[in-house]
């Protein structure tokens, strides 16, 4: 009855104490973790009361998970800890560095892009001076623009007819023409004549070579001239005709015949002999040379004239350079900032590795009864001292051989086992060619470089913004007046356009590239000492979890013996029955191997020459024995002697072997130079031992 009252006042202790250390890893994996997310404020909150609320429960009510949330701890001072609190380390200085290197280049473009406006107010302020007037002028000819247009109709009307005359006999041309020039200004191309006639028609108002004009001109007033010379005969042939039809009606006919043959002279028509012959028609004399040129120049002029007209200069602006710069940064950059964040949210999610390795050593702890079973216990003790008090064999004091595999709870020093991820050489505690510091470093040496670079970045642009002020100062007088003389078309034309060019400029103008519209020095956003401290505060928190990491081995141990105390009893004493059957078969293998070594007379091939030298001649080489190479090593565990000489061993004189205190309290014997091992000795299962021994 009294042990299920302290059961459940137990329980409700646990309950409650349970709930509170849930509570206290959620705040943990809250603002280390889930904060590193960086998803909306909503989002965040929401996740952090579900993790508080199943950690909290989850602890205050299971064994199972109470004892992985303890597990946590010191696995996160492991490998796998310290790996996840490197990956944050990284992630810190994706957040940190990286991102305040891209926010100063930003301020980069943007002074870049403030010059360049600067500049360009400058270069305006010039423009103002020298051109603008001019400008003005131009832009207020929109109210000549239809005298303009009149003017350049003229120039069509009196370039058209001449075209006409030259190329062409039919009136069609014109129409085509100003159907054109009405296509063009309106900037799309005719839809009056399909693809047929629209070709035909390029082909007929191609500029022409100069020969080509002048002599389809000459051919065509030959045939005009011939035509008009014909048409003459034509039409005195018909007068002398319709006057003789006249004078025969109306005189007898007996009569009419001699009156009226006068009228059929028609030889008289023929006029060409009369104005010259063939040459009359001759257009050479007519035409000058070089006609034809003049007529192409004309023509190429008026088109000229339309096209620059119709189609100005297009060209961009300083400040749409400017903009489409900084657009694309900011695109490039939002780019960036969105593929670290999702680097950070999968390196914060490695924060459950820590979890699967805790559940994995809870999981191995219940099922393998050797895993990590290597404790030296206040249980272990207790069954050594229960068999001693018996009078059986012991297991404690701990062999050499044994001392290097097994750990000693009440012992502070970290066995070669629990070294193994700092040195090199796991035999030496005291060998600092460290794997896991060797990497660390390399590790902080990455993380700095990173830190060293945004601090260098910010300190540029800090010496530009205190050294880069420059004042410019401008001033300048711009006068002109034109006079245009002359009454007719072209001068009134030019004088109502030169009018408006008459005027005085002066302008005086004070800019500066620190005091603009914008600020046109830097402005170096300084690192925050947060993200260093995080930074250099966890790379110090992995180097003392990488030299204490042995530690967590033992509480992670101690951990599980709490909450499954039939089990660690169970591990106990399987691992002091193993210990008991190695170290038996460990004996009784080495008593056998030197027996048969000393048999076979082989015990000698293990003296080197330095050995030998000290042993046979001591007073001249006596001094070996300061060196590893001249020292004598145990014959059952190969431990090496002290510098004072042989200790424990046989008193046969000439002997020269000698055995460790342990060894020779378990053996008694000297193998080497007894006789002993002669009886009841069986070489058959010498290998059998071996295969045992190895087996563990």
């Amino acid at each position: 009855m009294h042990t299920d009252r302290r059961s459940k006042k137990f329980r409700k202790s646990k309950l409650i104490l349970g709930f509170f250390y849930g509570f206290f890893l959620s705040l943990i994996l809250y603002h280390f973790v889930i904060v590193d997310l960086e998803f909306t404020e909503e989002t965040t909150h929401l996740m952090g009361i579900v993790i508080s609320l199943f950690l909290s429960i989850g602890h205050a009510i299971s064994q199972q998970v109470r004892c992985l949330g303890l597990l946590a701890m010191p696995t996160f001072c492991d490998k796998s800890g310290q790996r996840v609190l490197v990956t944050m380390v990284f992630a810190y200085v994706m957040a940190g560095p990286l991102n305040n290197i891209m926010r100063n280049g930003s301020e980069v473009i943007r002074v870049f892009t403030c010059s360049s406006a600067l500049v360009y107010n400058l270069t305006k302020t010039r423009y103002e001076l020298m051109f603008k007037p001019f400008q003005e002028a131009l832009f207020n000819l929109k109210a000549e623009t239809n005298e303009i247009k009149e003017t350049i109709n003229s120039i069509n009307d009196v370039i058209d007819p001449i075209r006409q005359e030259f190329e062409s006999d039919s009136d069609s041309i014109e129409l085509h023409e100003r159907n054109d020039y009405l296509d063009d200004l309106q900037m799309r191309p005719s839809k009056m004549y399909s693809a047929k006639s629209s070709e035909r028609t390029k082909n007929m108002y191609k500029i022409p070579e100069p020969s080509e004009v002048e002599i389809k001109y000459r051919n065509k007033l030959r045939r005009k001239c011939k035509g008009i010379i014909n048409r003459a005969d034509e039409k005195c042939k018909a007068a002398f005709q319709n006057s003789y039809d006249s004078c025969t009606n109306s005189v007898h006919w007996s009569v009419n015949w001699a009156l009226c043959w006068p009228m059929q002279v028609t030889f008289v028509c023929n006029l060409a002999p009369l104005f010259g012959g063939e040459d009359v028609c001759n257009s050479g004399k007519s035409v000058n040379s070089g006609f034809g040129k003049g007529y192409v120049y004309l023509t190429k002029s008026k088109d000229e004239l339309k096209r620059e007209f119709l189609h100005p200069e297009q060209y961009r602006n300083a400040y749409d350079m400017t903009r489409d710069m900084m657009m694309d940064f900011r695109e490039k950059r939002r780019a960036a900032e969105f593929v670290f964040v999702c680097i950070r949210r999968l390196l914060a999610f490695s924060f459950l590795k820590i979890l699967l390795d805790s559940q994995s050593y809870m999981h191995k702890y219940l099922t393998d009864i050797e895993h990590d079973n290597a404790y030296v216990t206040r249980y272990y003790r207790k069954i050594d001292a229960r068999r001693k008090k018996i009078g059986k064999h012991t297991l404690l004091p701990l062999k050499k051989t044994e001392k290097s595999k097994m750990v000693d709870l009440r012992s502070y020093k970290l066995v070669n086992r629990e070294c193994d991820h700092l040195v090199g050489i796991p035999k030496s505690n005291f060998r600092f060619c460290c794997k896991s510091l060797v990497k660390l470093v390399f590790e902080i040496i990455a993380a700095s470089s990173l830190v060293l670079l945004d601090v260098v970045f910010y300190e540029a642009l800090d010496v530009i913004k205190r050294h880069a002020k420059i004042d410019y100062f401008q001033t300048g007088h711009h006068n002109l007046y034109i006079k245009v003389k002359g009454t007719g078309m072209i001068a009134n034309l030019l004088r109502s356009v030169v009018d408006r060019f008459n005027f005085k400029k002066n302008i005086t103008v004070n800019l500066s590239n620190e005091i603009t519209y914008t600020v046109c020095l830097p402005n170096p956003h300084k690192l925050d000492a947060y993200y260093l401290h995080k930074i250099y505060g966890t790379l110090m928190l992995v180097f003392f979890m990488t030299v204490f990491a042995g530690y967590s081995s033992r509480l992670k141990r101690l951990i599980c013996a709490v909450f499954f105390r039939k089990r660690e009893k169970r591990r106990v004493l399987y691992l002091y029955n193993e210990t008991l059957r190695k170290r038996t078969a460990f004996f009784r293998y080495m008593k056998q191997k030197v027996a048969k070594l000393a048999r076979e007379n082989k015990l000698s091939e293990d003296l080197d020459i330095f050995l030998t030298l000290r042993l046979k001649f001591p007073s001249l080489f006596g001094w070996l024995v300061w060196f590893a190479c001249g020292r004598r090593k145990c014959l059952i565990c190969g431990e090496p002697e002290t510098k004072a000489g042989k200790q424990y061993g046989c008193n046969t004189v000439g002997c020269v072997y000698i055995h460790c205190e342990q060894c020779w309290k378990d053996v008694g014997v000297c193998f080497a130079c007894s006789d002993t091992y002669c009886t009841n000795y069986n070489y058959a299962n010498l290998n059998e031992i071996k295969l045992y021994c190895l087996k563990y």
